[in-house]
């Protein structure tokens, strides 16, 4: 149940992507893990489309928890045209060249994948980690 509930919480269904997205941070800041969240999205998006995400933003927030040394991270979710966009950053370590996509990276792309998206992962000019989505959102409407 508990997985099924990080997964997909009902304020996802209730609320919708922002408001998940405030309560995925609010659980890695109450660990220590403090998330400044920014989304600028409506309410009413398609489920896949909000779900998927939702799933990138836990999995990315969770990599930057395990395994960047960073003492924070910021995610970010707005429309861009007809592209959902979604970024979680990190000021920890970076990924190192030589490192090999684990499961949950692997995840994150699938789950971009299947809804014609887009996943990348770059570091950032000041170091750290950019994870960031481009899922289209305008086809999902009609």
């Amino acid at each position: 149940r508990t997985l099924s509930h990080s997964l997909l919480p009902p304020v996802l269904d209730e609320l919708g992507l922002g408001a998940a997205l405030e309560e995925l941070a609010g659980r890695h800041s109450e660990n220590g893990f403090p998330v400044t969240v920014e989304a600028r999205v409506p309410s009413d998006l398609p489920t896949p489309l909000a779900a998927s995400a939702y799933a990138i933003a836990s999995e990315a927030l969770t990599n930057a928890t395990r395994h960047s040394g960073s003492a924070q991270a910021w995610l970010t979710a707005r429309l861009d045209g007809y592209l959902l966009v979604l970024t979680v950053e990190d000021a920890g370590r970076g990924t190192p060249s030589e490192a090999v996509s684990g499961v949950g990276t692997q995840s994150m792309r699938e789950r971009a994948l299947e809804l014609g998206g887009t996943l990348t992962l770059k570091p950032r000019a000041s170091g750290g980690t950019t994870v960031r989505a481009e899922l289209p959102w305008e086809e999902l409407h009609g």
